[in-house]
């Protein structure tokens, strides 16, 4: 029961609010919390982010079935494959400090917001806008990380795809011989 309060007291409640959100991000850079940003993403950009973690640790099942001298897996892969504990980790690994303070620097917390149903846009200080995203259960977050997300899924399936392939061919090899 203790774990269970401990972990809903490190969730924040979601953003009930385009400018809550936006508020949250802005503490959460100012803070400089990668963790803290997270929660401040909307749900799809959390959402790729974990899919890649899931297919990272699938990458990793799959290399602990080829040796650690397999010339067609490199150290990087190895090494890149052990990190990330949780897909809130995988993005701050993901996100650079200069590119939180960059974004930080454009938030204008008094800026005027565009609403729509299930999307809201700030204008920032050099003109442009930050677009965040309203999900079905109404919770609001960032999502100009979405792309990053996505691409970081699509890195770390097609890696899984390559060693699925690899542990198939070494398996079968072994079974040939």
């Amino acid at each position: 029961m203790a774990l269970l309060l401990a972990a809903c007291a490190t969730t924040p409640p979601p953003h009930d609010s385009p400018e809550r959100a936006l508020r949250a991000l802005d503490g959460a850079i100012g803070a400089e919390r990668a963790d803290e940003v997270w929660h401040a993403l909307d749900e799809g950009t959390r959402n790729g982010y974990r899919v890649a973690w899931r297919a990272r640790r699938a990458a990793a099942e799959l290399l602990s079935l080829l040796p650690n001298d397999d010339v067609d897996v490199d150290a990087a892969t190895r090494v890149r494959t052990a990190r990330a504990v949780s897909p809130e980790t995988l993005f701050a690994e993901s996100v650079a400090a200069a590119d939180l303070k960059r974004l930080g620097s454009e938030i204008d917390i008094h800026a005027g917001v565009l609403s729509l149903v299930t999307e809201a846009r700030f204008a920032t200080r050099n003109g442009e806008h930050l677009v965040f995203l309203r999900d079905p259960h109404g919770a609001w977050g960032y999502a100009g990380f979405a792309d990053r997300a996505r691409q970081s899924a699509r890195q770390e399936l097609d890696l899984v795809e390559r060693l699925s392939r690899l542990v198939i061919i070494r398996t079968l090899g072994r079974g040939a011989s």
